[in-house]
């Protein structure tokens, strides 16, 4: 039985990617506040909303190296 690699870097890269992208989200939002809907109101999102986002965005880019040492590819 092998491992398939694209799995292995699907959990390895992927929850980075989703943490950035829940960093960037607010960033882009404030920078940019005539284009963006927050809570149904147009303008940039509250102060509480952006620091919920960036607090999830660091806990699920941090959440791999709880597991990373454990991924492997096994090959036979």
């Amino acid at each position: 039985m092998e491992s398939d690699r694209t799995v292995f870097y699907t959990f390895k890269y992927l929850p980075f990617a989703f943490g950035l992208f829940f960093i960037g989200l607010p960033i882009i939002m404030h920078l940019n506040p005539e284009n963006s809907i927050s809570n149904g109101e147009p303008g940039p999102p509250d102060f509480w909303t952006t620091v919920i986002f960036i607090l999830v965005g660091m806990l699920v880019g941090l959440l791999p190296f709880l597991y990373m040492d454990k991924l492997v590819i096994v090959e036979l």
